[in-house]
């Protein structure tokens, strides 16, 4: 079963990248009209990057509750606890949120260093 968990969990990580990726793609022309307009790129990057980590938190929270409502009809349905420390809960959260901003990070960094002519043309 753990071995399901990881392949799931790895595939989940890949997706998350390629959305990000995608998502900063399609933007390109945003980007490339915020340095046309001299926003410094410190904070077209503090905008990217505030965006994702509002999308994942919230995500997170989701996720958090629809487990503990699961976990809380699975041990009353079937006397079974599943219920994982909140330390571990808290753990994962961290690194997701750490995943998803390196993601982030990365490829607007890329982008910030073309040209903006070249960002709005393609």
């Amino acid at each position: 079963i753990m071995a399901v968990v990881f392949i799931s969990g790895l595939i989940a990580l890949i997706f998350i990248k390629n959305e990000i990726q995608l998502e900063l793609f399609y933007r390109r022309k945003e980007i490339g009209y915020l340095q046309i307009f001299n926003v410094p790129k410190k904070k077209v990057r503090l905008i990217v990057v505030l965006e994702r980590f509002i999308r994942t938190a919230v995500s997170l929270s989701y996720a958090i509750a629809l487990y503990y409502i699961g976990a809380i009809v699975v041990k009353y349905c079937f006397n079974i606890n599943v219920m994982n420390h909140f330390e571990y809960i808290l753990l994962f959260t961290v690194c997701i949120l750490l995943y998803s901003g390196m993601t982030v990070l990365i490829p607007c960094n890329k982008f910030l260093k073309q040209n903006a002519i070249t960002l709005i043309s393609t």
